[in-house]
């Protein structure tokens, strides 16, 4: 016999662009340290490989790698794929 997963897509709450409505703390911890890894990640590769970089490149570029690492792990959450896949709620400030 098969089950199936009952999935709930409705939400409530202030929307939260970032990380979905709803996120938990670990979500949130989930996508942010991600992130932090990925900016670390890139700069010890570029620090390693002698590129003649200005500091204002070097700080593009890890605005740039936590933003995409980031994310992706944020968009991977479930209340992220819950709010950006479900149909728009209203909700009260």
């Amino acid at each position: 016999m098969e089950k199936s997963a009952n999935i709930v897509w409705e939400y409530t709450g202030k929307p939260d662009l970032l990380t979905g409505t709803e996120a938990t703390v670990t979500e949130k911890l989930l996508a942010w340290t991600g992130g932090l890894i990925g900016t670390g990640i890139l700069l010890f590769f570029y620090w390693t490989k002698d590129v003649d970089w200005t500091i204002w490149q070097y700080i593009f570029i890890a605005i740039f790698a936590y933003d995409i690492v980031g994310g992706v792990i944020a968009n991977s959450l479930n209340s992220c794929k819950r709010f950006y896949h479900s149909s728009v709620q209203t909700f009260e400030l």
